[in-house]
């Protein structure tokens, strides 16, 4: 019985993981539409498209969510995911 709970908890946490993985990555693109474009306009945002590293768009969301931007833990990771990926030219929000 108890192993059967031990799995049961598995299944359920991975599950829950993997479907906020890829919940956010399939919304990365509408998050940094709607809550990146409180602050700032999408031309804004475009500049630093094909120039900044994953590493430099991890430290710009870890800033943004400082000074307030409602950024879930899983939502950073698929926007700075989404950020580093995209290409200007590919951007929904470039055109």
């Amino acid at each position: 019985m108890k192993k059967l709970i031990v799995v049961a908890i598995a299944v359920f946490v991975l599950s829950v993981v993997y479907m906020n993985s890829a919940l956010s990555q399939d919304n990365a693109g509408t998050l940094v539409t709607t809550r990146c474009s409180t602050c700032h306009n999408t031309e804004q945002i475009c500049l630093g498209l094909d120039k900044k590293t994953p590493e430099q768009w991890k430290e710009t969301v870890a800033k943004m969510v400082g000074k307030g931007a409602k950024l879930t833990a899983p939502e950073q990771a698929a926007t700075v995911d989404f950020l580093a990926g995209v290409k200007k030219n590919k951007a929904p929000f470039c055109k």
